[in-house]
């Protein structure tokens, strides 16, 4: 895999943290498949949660796992505090 795509996916998981951090579900939104089948429930799970606490999220590892079609997959060990 080159090191361009691994930068990107992992580009796209620090946006996920950084969006997680300031309570932006849009943002949060923007980093996953639309076709996902838990996008639409991962949307009203944000709203609840980003109601009620602010997040610290720290990424501690990140390994590329593989890539099918259109979709990557990656590992990775996050640390979060409310």
């Amino acid at each position: 895999m080159s090191d361009n795509f691994l930068s990107e996916l992992k580009e796209v998981l620090d946006a996920n943290c950084f969006h997680t951090q300031i309570g932006n579900i849009d943002g949060v939104l923007d980093t996953l498949h639309k076709s996902n089948p838990t996008y639409t429930q991962s949307q009203k799970t944000l709203e609840a949660l980003f109601a009620k606490f602010k997040f610290i999220v720290e990424v501690i590892s990140f390994h590329f796992i593989g890539k099918h079609n259109e979709y990557a997959y990656v590992r990775s060990k996050q640390k979060v505090d409310l």
